[in-house]
């Protein structure tokens, strides 16, 4: 019992002393990590892309079959999605800086 109560007692703490050496690092060279936005990532745009022509394609709904589908998607993702995806997201990120003429900023209320 004791040895179930101690398990459960480190478990609800140890997340909050868990550290990592490039969080450290980072920290020291004042760099500043931003909260993660999905829509400002290359890797989930594309992800997104290629689940749907999974989703799109997949008749069977069988792991094999999935597992087909998905290597064909991922054989389609080119270098130049790549480049197109990486534009866009600097568009996206220019227009959340208010640098770009939709910045949904309304002005004084």
């Amino acid at each position: 019992m004791k040895k179930r109560l101690k398990r459960s007692l480190v478990a609800s703490v140890k997340t909050r002393y868990i550290r990592y050496r490039i969080d450290g690092a980072a920290e020291r060279t004042g760099c500043i990590q931003e909260p993660y936005h999905c829509e400002i990532s290359q890797n989930e745009r594309i992800w997104a892309q290629m689940k749907r022509g999974v989703a799109a394609r997949n008749a069977t709904f069988k792991l094999a079959d999935l597992d087909v589908l998905l290597r064909e998607e991922v054989a389609k993702v080119t270098a130049q999605h790549w480049a197109n995806t990486v534009r866009h997201v600097m568009n996206i990120e220019t227009k959340f800086r208010g640098d770009g003429e939709a910045t949904g900023h309304t002005g004084e209320i």
